[in-house]
């Protein structure tokens, strides 16, 4: 589904395996993961809850060296 440029697909797998998974694939692919950011844990630090959610912020190797 693409909706405003958002692509959704769900994994058969657990969040931190598909993360996971999906930093072997770009880093095998030549690109640089610059964070990984677990939005739950963050809210559990602050005593919210929040579904298992985690953002991967990727750059070209060419851009970092910048």
């Amino acid at each position: 589904m693409v909706k405003n440029g958002l692509i959704t697909l769900q994994s058969r797998f657990g969040v931190a395996e598909t993360i996971d998974r999906l930093v072997g694939t770009v880093e095998r692919a030549g690109l640089l993961v610059f964070a990984r950011i677990d939005h739950a844990a963050g809210a559990r630090s602050v005593e919210a809850s929040l579904r298992p959610t985690q953002l991967l912020i990727l750059a070209t190797r060419k851009a970092a060296r910048r």
